[in-house]
């Protein structure tokens, strides 16, 4: 047994199977061509990162049809703003309108009044000089 020459009697050790021998070497392995649009990923995180994919895209969604709620509220929101504006506008005109006829009732009340307290002297007056 001791005739064996060393070709033979050759040991694995890590330099063989990391280094001189790559073919044996996992990383330095070939591996096959990944079909399109995979992504390398695991069939189960595929499948997750999928999944949050098409939840991220379905909530987009709701919150743009959210908006476009929000925006057609605003501008409903506007016009009655708009409304309940030119309505007050009227409203003020007419409290003007109506504190000027009100100033102008009190003054014709106010000179008959002062005929009334005054009407006594003049009668008064006038039963002195006839």
């Amino acid at each position: 047994m001791s005739l064996m020459t060393p070709k033979l009697t050759k040991s694995l050790d890590a330099d063989t199977i990391l280094g001189e021998n790559a073919s044996i070497n996992l990383q330095t392995l070939p591996r096959s061509a990944q079909p399109a649009g995979s992504s390398g990923l695991p069939d189960d995180k595929h499948e997750k990162n999928k999944w949050t994919t098409n939840a991220v895209a379905a909530s987009i969604e709701k919150l743009k049809e959210k908006n476009v709620k929000m925006e057609s509220d605003i501008a409903v929101f506007k016009a009655e703003a708009n409304m309940l504006q030119k309505q007050l506008d009227q409203l003020r005109n007419i409290r003007e309108k109506m504190a000027f006829k009100d100033a102008r009732r009190n003054a014709k009340l106010e000179k008959v009044l002062d005929f009334m307290v005054r009407m006594p002297f003049y009668f008064y007056f006038y039963l002195l000089i006839y």
